[in-house]
């Protein structure tokens, strides 16, 4: 029912993710920069602490 529309997204995706083609990466790369998915990874971090603020602090008072 959806396979064509699926398809089309898929090729979209894949079509993005490809950032011009291996040639334009090159050229970026070769001029000393990053492509735009290589910069926002460097920006985002997919670590995330969970609990840091909770229980005791080590001198046995509460955490702010």
């Amino acid at each position: 029912m959806w396979d064509p529309e699926l398809a089309e997204l898929r090729r979209r995706r894949e079509l993005a993710e490809r950032m011009g083609g291996e040639e334009r990466v090159a050229r970026q790369h070769a001029t000393g920069r990053l492509t735009v998915r290589e910069r926002l990874a460097a920006l985002t971090d997919s670590w995330q602490e969970i609990g840091a603020l909770t229980g005791r602090a080590a001198d046995g008072g509460l955490t702010p």
